[in-house]
C-alpha cells in the first residue's frame, strides 16, 4: 500500500506555526488585560495595625525582644496593683493574651494562685512556657494555646481572670468579655484592659513612651471609648462592671483602660 506523505510535513508545518501564532495572541492579550486591571484597581491604603513597627505587625520573637528591652518594668507593678484591686491572692487565675507570660510570672511571685497562662499564638506560649521555666515557675503556671473568644474551660473555673493588652486585638470584643464572664466562679474577679499601670512611677513611664516613640511601635489599632467599652460589655451580658482608666495623672498612653468586673 502507497503511503502519500508528500503533504504531511507541509500540513503539519502550518498546524504548528497556527498553533504557536495563536498562543502569542492569546498570551499578548491575557498579559494586556492583566495590565489593565491591575492599573484600574483601586489602591489599597496600608493597615495601620500591620505598620511594621506596631506590636500587631510583629511575630512573637520579635515582641519578646521588645518586651525584654523596654516593657519588664512595668509587669511587677501591675501584678501588685491586680492584686490589690482585686483582693485576689489565691486560687485560680486565667491570664488571657499573655504573651510571653510575664504578668503571669509576677502574679504567681506575688500570691499563692496557679497561673493558666494561655495565648492565641503557639509561638508566643513557646516563649511564656520557657521564661516560666526559667522563671523555676512550672509548677505554678500552666502555659496553653487558647482562643479568647472561644475558652477551653468549664463555666465558673477562675477565681481571677486578668489580660493586658490583648483585647484590642479580639476580633469579637463581646464574645472575649462573655467568655471571661462565663469561666468566673461566682464572685471572681476579671481585670481586662490595657498600660502601664498607675503605680509605674512617672520617670519609667516616660522611658518606656520615649522608646516606644523612637521604635515606631504602638498598638497600631484605634483605642476603644469609654461609652463604645460599654456597649460591648453590655453586648457580652455584663451590666455590672467599671471602667477605669489608667493613671489619674493625664500620662496615660493611648490604649489605657481597664475593665473590672465580677463572676455571677
Amino acid at each position: 500500500m502507497r503511503h502519500d506523505v508528500s503533504c504531511h510535513p507541509i500540513a503539519s508545518f502550518t498546524t504548528i506555526h497556527t498553533a504557536a501564532t495563536t498562543a502569542a495572541i492569546v498570551g499578548f492579550l491575557c498579559l494586556a488585560a492583566l495590565t489593565l486591571l491591575v492599573s484600574c484597581a483601586p489602591r489599597q491604603e496600608p493597615n495601620s495595625a500591620l505598620h511594621p513597627g506596631s506590636s500587631a505587625a510583629m511575630d512573637a520573637a520579635g515582641f519578646e525582644d521588645f518586651v525584654q528591652d523596654v516593657f519588664m518594668p512595668i509587669y511587677p507593678v501591675l501584678a501588685e496593683q491586680i492584686i490589690d484591686d482585686t483582693m485576689m491572692s489565691n486560687g485560680l487565675c486565667l491570664d488571657a493574651g499573655a504573651g510571653g507570660g510575664h504578668l503571669s510570672i509576677e502574679l504567681a511571685r506575688m500570691s499563692t494562685m496557679t497561673i493558666e497562662c494561655t495565648d492565641i499564638d503557639p509561638d508566643a506560649v513557646a516563649i511564656a512556657r520557657a521564661n516560666v521555666a526559667e522563671a523555676g515557675l512550672e509548677d505554678r503556671v500552666e502555659c496553653a494555646v487558647a482562643d479568647v473568644q472561644a475558652l477551653p474551660y468549664a463555666d465558673a473555673t477562675f477565681d481571677l481572670v486578668v489580660s493586658r493588652g490583648s483585647f484590642l486585638f479580639w476580633e469579637d470584643k463581646a464574645q472575649g468579655f462573655r467568655e471571661i464572664h462565663r469561666v468566673l466562679k461566682p464572685g471572681g474577679q476579671a481585670y481586662i484592659g490595657g498600660g502601664m499601670g498607675r503605680r509605674l512611677p512617672l520617670p519609667a513611664l516616660q522611658r518606656i513612651k520615649s522608646e516606644m516613640a523612637s521604635r515606631g511601635v504602638g498598638p497600631g489599632v484605634d483605642p476603644i471609648p469609654p461609652e463604645k467599652m460599654e456597649s460591648i460589655l453590655r453586648d457580652a451580658g455584663i451590666s455590672d462592671f467599671r471602667i477605669m482608666s489608667d493613671r489619674e495623672d493625664g500620662h496615660s498612653c493611648t490604649c489605657s483602660m481597664w475593665v473590672l468586673f465580677s463572676g455571677e
